[in-house]
């Protein structure tokens, strides 16, 4: 893609240095057919946006509308599509879905313990041992300072 800077450049080797189209095409790390087009020209033009259209544009509007309504997977949204005749892929819905679902925040559970009523907490942890299904093991207070995941 030619950039205003390039095509200043261009001119001026081609103008003011007389420079063959080869010759600028080298210098300029350009193809040689890009150089002769660009010459012709008589002041720079960039190149319009074009606007596309998608394989997902017609359907957008009932994603939306679902997904409003209930929190569906992607993998849900697309076998909806599909009812629906949709002829694209399930990573083009999967790329929008995660484009228009809010984004969740992890979760985190601060527990916070007084030291001088209880200074030890037992909780289950699970053990591999076939004969014993669940141990008890003491943790001291402070572990329960940091930030624990909550699970649900």
């Amino acid at each position: 893609m030619m950039d205003y800077e390039t095509f200043c450049k261009l001119k001026k080797l081609h103008e003011q240095d007389k420079l063959k189209s080869s010759q600028i095409a080298k210098e300029l790390c350009l193809d040689q057919r890009t150089v002769i087009r660009w010459i012709q020209e008589e002041c720079y033009r960039p190149r319009k946006a074009t606007i596309g259209y998608g394989i997902l544009d017609p359907f957008k509007d009932e994603i939306n509308r679902v997904l409003e309504k209930h929190p569906y997977t992607a993998t849900q949204v697309f076998q909806q599509l599909q009812e629906l005749h949709y002829q694209g892929s399930y990573n083009t819905v999967q790329r929008y879905v995660q484009k228009i679902r809010p984004r969740r925040s992890p979760a985190f559970l601060n527990v916070i313990s007084d030291q001088k009523t209880s200074q030890k907490h037992r909780i289950k942890t699970s053990t591999h041992n076939a004969a014993q299904t669940s141990a008890y093991q003491e943790i001291p207070t402070t572990d329960f300072l940091h930030p624990v995941p909550a699970i649900f």
